[in-house]
């Protein structure tokens, strides 16, 4: 059965913002789980020749040849150990990547409800929508906002979001999220290591702080979470169909694809979010967001 339209009943599950950060973390899982697997195969054949000889030659095990083949730790055991840093190196990698597409999707699904909605954050929502400013070109000022929930610790961030949008930002995840943070923190401006500031003739070499596998999949986890739960509020309360009525705003200037010649402009605007947005409306539900663009 068709979908009908309505502004604030939304025809996706997820923002736009939403499917991009799942995008994201497809790739860092990806990546990581498919260097995982040639990792740990390579740990056990350089295991059992290190029960055998711990001096057996890294380059003769892997056969690796060339010009850099000097730069391989010599022997097995030493190999071991480095791969197991370069582990923990990746996960700490992976987790800031992550934490960045978590700050980039709130920067974007903020925005959205906040042009959507823009009196929310003075107590009036759904006062005045927002594609009355969308059509005169206006839009007022997110930084502030934008700031208050991305920086910060998370505490004061969902102090700021139930400030904004009227609700307690609910999340169970707070208390791992701020440690995610320090962590970020100390990995993108300490290379994982501490940050206080060391005395003159201080020439220790400091680990990296240590991620486990099982802590790095569960601190993962919550990101996950929290953009999910982040989403499912504010498109429910805030964006509604509002994705899709600016991308109607733009889409109305741009020329015709060659595909929708002769095709009424609601169905042509049906086929665009099919092929741009991967999202497949009716031709009624785009003909009622076309009407009710044109009449607020």
């Amino acid at each position: 059965m068709p979908v009908a339209f309505a502004r604030f009943a939304p025809l996706m599950e997820r923002s736009l913002s939403l499917r991009t950060f799942n995008r994201h973390e497809t790739e860092i899982n990806e990546h990581f789980w498919s260097f995982k697997v040639v990792s740990d195969y390579a740990r056990y054949l350089a295991q059992a020749e290190k029960d055998i000889d711990p001096l057996k030659s890294t380059a003769a095990l892997f056969m690796a040849t060339g010009p850099d083949a000097g730069r391989i730790p010599p022997n097995v055991s030493q190999w071991l150990s480095a791969r197991e840093e370069l582990e923990n190196w990746l996960r700490l990698s992976a987790l800031v990547s992550a934490a960045a597409y978590l700050e980039v999707y709130l920067r974007q699904a903020i925005r959205s409800a906040l042009m959507s909605d823009p009196l929310c954050r003075f107590g009036a929502s759904r006062v005045l929508d927002g594609t009355v400013l969308l059509k005169s070109g206006n839009e007022l000022p997110y930084e502030r906002e934008l700031e208050e929930i991305t920086k910060g610790e998370w505490h004061s961030r969902a102090a700021a979001f139930e400030r904004i949008f009227g609700r307690p930002l609910s999340l169970p995840q707070v208390a791992t999220l701020d440690k995610i943070r320090r962590i970020r923190n100390e990995f993108a401006h300490g290379f994982g290591r501490d940050l206080s500031v060391p005395s003159p003739s201080d020439a220790a070499l400091t680990r990296a702080q240590r991620l486990s596998q099982t802590t790095w999949q569960k601190y993962i986890g919550a990101l996950s979470k929290c953009a999910a739960a982040i989403d499912k509020f504010l498109l429910t309360q805030f964006i509604g169909n509002f994705e899709l009525i600016h991308f109607y705003h733009e889409w109305k200037s741009r020329p015709p694809h060659p595909d929708d010649k002769g095709a009424s402009p609601a169905e042509a605007l049906r086929r665009s979010f099919k092929r741009e947005l991967s999202t497949s409306p009716g031709t009624q539900f785009c003909s009622d967001l076309i009407s009710y663009y044109k009449a607020v």
